[in-house]
């Protein structure tokens, strides 16, 4: 509108689970089960993959042709990566999202804003634009839970995540 592209924003929480079909293909290849996270994008989508001992795989986002409320279709499922491959990789220069969620979030004076519960990210780019933090059940029902802008620096460490 407006001359303006539309940027589509999605959540790990609306993925999570969804089906994976190749564009060409008539059967689903795997569910999504994770996000590898690093430098503030998302780098791929971690897939468990139908099939007889194919596990755990990892498929970049630029494999990524669209992605539905019901399903996400890939260009290919060639630049397919098996997990255990790169398993020492991924986990030494990324993160997945399932292992962030529950750490704190903290400002760099060391103030808690809450526990990371889920990452918004732009659809195309994969680049993360925002964390949903909550403080617990009964504050996301009194309160709501907050969504916080990282846009800025974002630092993602073994214990914690930091925001500017």
């Amino acid at each position: 509108m407006f001359g303006k592209g539309v940027i589509l924003l999605r959540t790990f929480s609306a993925l999570k689970g969804l089906p994976v079909y190749e564009k060409n293909a008539a059967g689903q290849i795997g569910k999504v089960i994770d996000l590898i996270i690093a430098n503030q994008t998302i780098h791929g989508l971690l897939v468990d993959w139908k099939g007889f001992l194919r596990g755990h795989q990892i498929i970049p986002i630029e494999a990524i042709c669209s992605i539905g409320e019901d399903g996400i279709i890939l260009h290919q499922a060639e630049p397919c990566v098996p997990f255990f491959h790169r398993k020492k990789d991924w986990n030494t220069m990324c993160h997945r999202q399932c292992a962030i969620k529950g750490k704190p979030l903290l400002k760099q004076n060391g103030q808690k804003m809450g526990l990371v519960e889920d990452v918004y990210f732009e659809e195309e780019s994969g680049r993360m634009l925002g964390i949903i933090v909550t403080d617990g059940w009964f504050s996301d029902i009194t309160e709501g839970q907050k969504q916080i802008d990282v846009t800025t620096n974002l630092t993602i460490g073994k214990d914690a995540l930091l925001v500017e």
